[in-house]
């Protein structure tokens, strides 16, 4: 999850929705597993100054 946020942070987005994480085996990298994650990142609207 902190990835994905820093990954939509450093692209300019505001936050991130429609995550989705999956645990596969890592065996053949040398590892117990693998996490592989996607989002959505996404920016609010612009508040208007009065």
């Amino acid at each position: 999850m902190t990835d994905l946020k820093v990954a939509a942070y450093a692209k300019g987005a505001d936050g991130i929705t429609g995550v989705s994480i999956e645990k596969k085996s890592g065996l053949s990298n040398n590892c117990w597993y693998v996490l592989s994650g996607t989002a959505v990142a996404f920016r609010l609207p612009e508040q208007k100054k009065q």
